[in-house]
């Protein structure tokens, strides 16, 4: 049996589960490591029931499929972080789709399990449940392969400089990486408001400018509708933005995380392309939220974007086409260090 060590955090009183790594280990080792489960329970919400294990990444965009493009200072963030630290302390978060019975299976397996610990962190309940069966983990193996795309929820930039590293390596380990794998109905999908701050803006000229792609509507505070509009804040007032039909060159080309870059973000990042910043922020129903944010990071601008659907998230994988960097939220997440992977990257 490889060893899983179980170990208290040094920075709080959480317990982490410490897998190893593979960089010298056979992959037939694979059939020995226990597997386990997660519940996560968060007020107001069904509880989710998922598996963390190791997933081989090797076959990054044919099984393992991204949906997002990626900031290459963000990757090399990663990879440095990766060298140095040797972890990865949050699993990549998977998704799957139209199998329902591995599902099941996973609900009835939980039913049967030890419960071995067990956290309370920011208002959510997270139990982790050990698989030692060699029956159990025989069928989850089984159902795994069966499974033709995982879907990545979170954890673009992560795996990105992971496959980085792997590339310019010069030593030969399997792409095994920590993931945690749910149903595609066990999943919310959120998206990533936009806020943009020292620009040297001209709201006049702006405002002119958004005009010829967007028929632009003030709308009071109190009337706003997040969850289906897109609203761009400036100079204390509130514009509710419609695409105009003739922009729309494809049907993802209407989404508003990709029309509101194409066209909003790039047009204020080139006003004063030295000093403008990007922030981003989790979709939130709250109008206060919002201006909260705004004024916390001294923001010129704050752009609410509504969430896509996962249908049109699913259709836009299969046609290869990814959206912006930091375009969808997924929930629930697992915290850092309930879960660390050691990597073992350091070179001779």
């Amino acid at each position: 049996m490889l060893p899983i060590n179980v170990n208290k955090c040094a920075d709080s009183d959480r317990t982490l589960i410490e897998l190893p790594s593979f960089l010298n280990t056979a992959s037939h080792s694979l059939r020995k490591l226990p597997y386990y489960l997660c519940k996560i329970t968060q007020v107001g919400c069904k509880p989710v029931v998922g598996l963390v294990n190791l997933i081989n990444y090797q076959n990054l965009h044919s099984k393992i499929i991204p949906h997002e493009h990626v900031y290459q200072d963000k990757i090399n963030d990663y990879v440095q972080q990766f060298i140095e630290g040797n972890i990865l302390n949050n699993p990549i978060l998977l998704f799957y789709k139209d199998f329902s019975e591995f599902k099941h299976f996973i609900n009835q397996l939980i039913n049967t399990l030890d419960r071995i610990i067990i956290h309370h962190i920011n208002g959510s309940t997270y139990e982790i449940f050990t698989i030692n069966n060699y029956k159990a983990i025989e069928k989850l193996r089984y159902y795994l392969e069966k499974i033709k795309k995982f879907y990545i929820a979170d954890g673009h930039h992560r795996i990105y400089a992971l496959s980085k590293i792997k590339v310019e390596s010069k030593r030969f380990f399997p792409q095994y990486y920590l993931s945690f794998v749910v149903h595609e109905n066990d999943l919310n999908l959120g998206s990533y408001n936009r806020f943009m701050k020292g620009i040297n803006l001209d709201s006049e000229y702006f405002v002119r400018q958004l005009r010829q792609n967007y028929l632009m509507e003030q709308v009071p505070k109190e009337k706003l509708e997040c969850k289906t509009n897109v609203y761009i804040y400036i100079n204390n007032i509130w514009y509710r933005l419609v695409l105009k039909k003739k922009i729309m060159v494809s049907k993802f080309f209407q989404l508003p995380c990709v029309h509101i870059d194409e066209f909003i973000i790039s047009l204020l990042t080139a006003l004063s392309p030295l000093t403008s910043k990007v922030l981003y922020s989790p979709s939130t129903d709250r109008i206060d939220d919002l201006l909260q944010f705004h004024e916390k990071n001294k923001c010129q601008i704050a752009i609410n974007i509504p969430p896509i659907s996962l249908c049109e998230l699913v259709s836009i994988t299969e046609e290869s086409c990814k959206l912006p960097p930091h375009s969808t939220h997924f929930t629930p997440k697992m915290p850092n260090d309930l879960f660390i992977q050691k990597l073992n990257f350091a070179t001779d």
